[in-house]
């Protein structure tokens, strides 16, 4: 699974206007396909920064909820129904202090 480390250009090219991007410790990728790392959470410094507790992690939501349609449809017509009627790529979630 590719996650975004120094030297990736777009992982420089957020880096370098200060972003900042907590490490990807998900074991789930957030593309359903494949099952790679491509989406990143990411903020600027500051305040926000502050409230970040470092939890986070990418949202299982086509094993969580649709398994059984998994196993009745394969993978690949699966893969099919969950794009055109969800998405290809499952939420990533973060946790930040309100108060």
């Amino acid at each position: 699974m590719p996650k975004a480390v120094g030297g990736d250009p777009i992982y420089d090219a957020l880096t370098r206007h200060g972003l900042k991007l907590p490490d990807h410790t998900s074991k789930v990728g957030s593309a359903i396909a494949s099952d790679s790392q491509y989406d990143q959470i990411a903020f600027f410094p500051g305040s926000l920064e502050d409230r970040f507790t470092g939890a986070m992690n990418v949202f299982d939501f086509d094993n969580a909820l649709f398994r059984d349609l998994y196993k009745a449809r394969g993978r690949e017509r699966f893969l099919a129904y969950s794009r055109y009627h969800i998405s290809d790529h499952r939420p990533l979630w973060a946790e930040f202090k309100t108060a």
